[in-house]
């Protein structure tokens, strides 16, 4: 059987074999990190006392900077390996060759991936401390529950960054049919997968709490909380994906503000509003809350940017010829906002006009050679 292209696999595969072949790499990737993560908390919980498992996770966001100089000492690492191979790489590192021209857009996107995980690390910070009121039972019990919830949320982010380079790919050929199929079967496949885990996770929250730290004070807690908590996965997978989506197409301004309401403007004072009115289950249900109430801005957001880039050109069908109307954002001086009769046709239904090409009406593809 012949090797894929690049160009068949983000072009002409079909959707589920191409997200198929990009996210199961990723997704294992993710799968190991939270196995690594579980484990600590895992032979912590052998011991039997709750102040342990409470304790480790207060400083989990100390072990987090543990990671990112372990990512700055591989980075290093393979800095080194670069410059020992730099004669035979296309890169460089020469300052004759940097440009600004995207510094504003590898920025934006950047920014929100920032604001993500630093409100993040924020939001968890927050309810150890408020949870903390509440006796080591309940930081433990969160604790746990926060690293169970990262096998779905793991694998969500695996579909993500699997996906991306299809999403970015066909976002700029202009295949906008291609696009909505991918974005809708990453959704689907997404809330499937989620939807397994909260199955998982309510059926079996008895014996996943007690494996994890079998204390008469601790399982119960941990057992609610993972109930509660899991409700939220199928939400939290589906608005992840809108936020990487919006990465992958270049929109770092929609990314940082979805990023900041979500758990800045949102999540932060929900914490203490729920804590003060409900009490401990209160900061729990917080997530579902703040979830659903995002989901259609995500959504309603992203059906506007992708509707937007497609009303940038609009393809008419005459007797004989196809007419493009670029209505706005045209790719072409002499064509923006004007139509352009489609005068003269080359091999395979491909059109040419200006120096531009154009597949017949039937593909709706744009875009310049």
């Amino acid at each position: 059987m012949a090797e894929l292209t690049e160009k068949e696999l983000f072009e002409s595969v079909p959707v589920p074999k191409a997200v198929a072949r990009l996210i199961i790499p990723t997704i294992i990737s993710q799968i190991v990190t939270v196995i690594y993560n579980l484990a600590d908390t895992f032979f912590i919980g052998r011991i039997g006392d709750p102040a342990m498992v409470a304790g480790a996770t207060l400083v989990s966001p100390w072990f987090n900077l543990l990671t990112a100089l372990s990512n700055l000492i591989s980075f290093l690492f393979l800095l080194g390996v670069f410059l020992r191979g730099r004669k035979t790489s296309a890169m460089s590192l020469s300052l004759r060759h940097i440009s600004f021209r995207y510094a504003g857009k590898v920025f934006s996107v950047g920014l929100s991936a920032a604001f993500t995980t630093l409100l993040a690390n924020v939001v968890f910070m927050i309810i150890n401390i408020l949870a903390y009121g509440y006796g080591d039972a309940a930081v433990s019990a969160y604790g746990i529950v926060k690293r169970l919830d990262q096998i779905p949320l793991g694998i969500t982010l695996g579909l993500s960054q699997g996906v991306m380079p299809l999403i970015a790919y066909n976002y700029g050929l202009g295949d906008y049919v291609r696009l909505k199929k991918v974005s809708v079967f990453s959704w689907i496949l997404a809330a499937v997968m989620a939807a397994a885990c909260v199955i998982l996770f309510e059926t079996l929250a008895l014996y996943i709490a007690r494996l994890m730290l079998d204390d008469e004070d601790t399982v119960p807690l941990t057992t609610n909380f993972l109930r509660i908590a899991c409700t939220a996965v199928p939400f939290t997978s589906v608005n992840a994906l809108v936020m990487y989506f919006f990465q992958a197409m270049g929109k770092g301004t929609q990314a940082t503000v979805l990023a900041v309401c979500r758990q800045g403007v949102l999540n932060i004072p929900m914490l203490f509003l729920m804590n003060r009115l409900v009490g401990l289950y209160g900061m729990i249900w917080v997530q579902l809350i703040i979830e659903v109430i995002m989901l259609p801005f995500m959504l309603g957001m992203y059906a506007a940017t992708r509707l937007r880039r497609v009303a940038d050109q609009e393809i008419v069908k005459s007797d004989v010829w196809y007419t493009i109307v670029v209505v706005a954002g045209g790719t072409n001086d002499v064509l923006a906002k004007t139509s352009a009769v489609l005068c003269g046709k080359g091999t395979d239904d491909v059109y040419y006009v200006d120096n531009m090409r154009f597949y017949t009406a039937e593909k709706f593809d744009l875009y310049t050679e």
